[in-house]
């Protein structure tokens, strides 16, 4: 047995996983607002390199979610009102996570947390998938030995689980099994080096990688910027070629917002996918439709 394991052991024998650290007990009122929780968040895999010192899993397409213990929060710090037939399988652990409805269900998730309303028939189909234990000190390697410890697995007939990790030995390995992933329905990947120790903001030892469409759109208008840009374009309006329209304002330079294209010009946008409305998922404009396709 090598010394990780007889530490792990060891720790997992005289811990009571249950009541590891979690955030200072709150208040019995219901939150409306917490400051932002302190999650970590991952950057961009950089094709090519090297995925062996990393765990990969799924990234499922839900909404990021922090268990608190006692609450679920959202990445922006709102209090997410939940039933108590999903509430009763979290344990007293603070958990990172999605809440989930299945592949290619994401607006239906964001349209459910935006009803706010608990009781919705729909939360009966949600699922809470975790892949880390922010309060745990130690490497990744370490907190999912405890997470696979302390939860179901996915395959598991269970509303929480933890996301299954797995090792990949090349880049062309990993990007076969991102294949098969999208290939399914799903999103894309998530990378976690190792030797990463949970850190609040962004870490470049969790990578996402997910494949990027590009499309050229027709602008059709614009809307008003707020705050900093209030005196120029806050997004350019654009039209699908079946005539769907939708907007898209990142990606503008300060000088693109006080210029913006002419109505009538072809530009070109960046996404990840579809809604089921067929709308590009989270447009960026970028300049030609002629740049190398990243995966992101």
């Amino acid at each position: 047995m090598d010394i990780f394991s007889l530490v792990c052991c060891n720790m997992m024998a005289t811990a009571n996983i249950s009541t590891l650290p979690t955030h200072p007990t709150m208040p019995s009122y219901n939150y409306v607002r917490l400051n932002v929780p302190p999650m970590m968040h991952a950057d961009i895999y950089q094709l090519g390199s090297d995925p062996s010192a990393y765990w990969v899993s799924e990234k499922l397409d839900g909404v990021r979610a922090w268990w608190d213990g006692r609450r679920l929060w959202s990445r922006q710090g709102h209090y997410i009102p939940a039933p108590h037939s999903l509430l009763k399988h979290l344990p007293e652990q603070s958990l990172d996570g999605e809440l989930w409805l299945g592949r290619g269900r994401f607006q239906e998730m964001a349209g459910l947390l935006n009803r706010r309303d608990p009781n919705h028939p729909l939360w009966q189909q949600v699922r809470f998938g975790v892949f880390d234990l922010p309060l745990i000190t130690g490497p990744f390697e370490l907190r999912k030995s405890f997470g696979l410890r302390l939860l179901p697995t996915m395959s598991e007939d269970s509303p929480v689980f933890w996301i299954p990790n797995r090792r990949v030995a090349s880049a062309t390995e990993l990007d076969l099994l991102l294949r098969q992933i999208i290939d399914k329905g799903g999103e894309g990947l998530m990378l976690h080096h190792e030797a990463n120790h949970y850190t609040a903001g962004r870490s470049p030892l969790v990578r996402k990688y997910k494949p990027v469409d590009q499309l050229l759109v027709e602008v059709i208008g614009y809307t008003q910027g707020r705050g900093r840009n209030e005196s120029r374009v806050g997004a350019l309006v654009v039209q699908l070629s079946n005539g769907d329209s939708f907007r898209v304002g990142s990606g503008l330079t300060d000088e693109l917002r006080d210029n913006p294209p002419s109505i009538g010009t072809m530009v070109c946008v960046q996404f990840s996918g579809l809604t089921q409305r067929g709308i590009p998922r989270f447009p960026r404009y970028i300049a030609n439709c002629e740049e190398t396709k990243a995966h992101h």
